[in-house]
């Protein structure tokens, strides 16, 4: 009989692996989707969070017994009752910084004054917290009850939300006050070349009084249209 140092359904860390294009997954967290055994070694079949594998119909990445080490997390422990109580559904969310922020993850909340475009902050077992934003919600009851028990998202829920809108003031604020110091600074440029060219004309006027040849060149610039 196989012995095999994993199940279907563990939580496990990439720790090393052979494959060069398997090297940017250490150090991620994955969840065991199959197992497989071929003259007497152990591999399996795993679905890494934040990577896919192009070279795998369903995006997973293999790797021996030896490059794996299981993963206990707290919400892995629990009986799925626990966790699913208070749920009031799964958040489809997007990071407001980092590499994915295109992409929409899937997290437990259990305030249900959350709505689509607000800001939270979430936890993740193996990303600690991180800020995102509230894409859409999923609160039909047997759809949230399947995704809240089952793949990543029974390590991921939503801590709390958060108000940005003094964050937001304050931005726009100094978006004024540099928009307002612009245009001060050219209505002054503008008043400042006024004052000098009706200066400058004044003086003129007051030489061509007393000279002819100031003032041939002065009519001749009044001309100029």
């Amino acid at each position: 009989m196989i012995h095999y140092e994993f199940n279907v359904g563990d939580t496990v860390k990439i720790v090393k692996t052979a494959k060069d294009s398997y090297r940017k997954t250490i150090g991620y967290i994955g969840k065991i989707r199959r197992r497989h055994e071929y003259m007497g070694v152990n591999s399996y079949s795993v679905k890494v969070d934040g990577f896919t594998n192009s070279y795998q119909n369903e995006g997973l990445f293999i790797y021996y017994e030896k490059e794996l080490t299981k993963v206990e997390t707290g919400d892995d422990k629990m009986n799925s009752k626990y966790i699913l109580h208070g749920l009031k559904g799964i958040a489809q969310v997007k990071f407001i910084e980092g590499t994915n922020t295109e992409r929409t993850y899937q997290y437990r909340y259990y305030d249900e004054s959350i709505n689509v475009g607000d800001a939270v902050v979430v936890k993740s077992a193996h990303h600690g917290f991180g800020v995102a934003v509230v894409d859409a919600l999923i609160t039909d009851h047997y759809a949230m009850e399947d995704l809240a028990t089952n793949g990543d998202t029974i390590n991921r829920e939503i801590v709390s939300k958060f108000d940005l809108t003094a964050y937001k003031d304050r931005k726009a604020e100094r978006v004024r006050m540099a928009d307002n110091d612009a245009k001060r600074k050219k209505l002054m440029d503008a008043m400042d070349k006024r004052i000098s060219e009706q200066r400058n004309m004044e003086y003129y006027e007051k030489m061509a009084e007393s000279d002819e040849e100031i003032k041939a060149m002065l009519e001749q610039l009044k001309a100029i249209k």
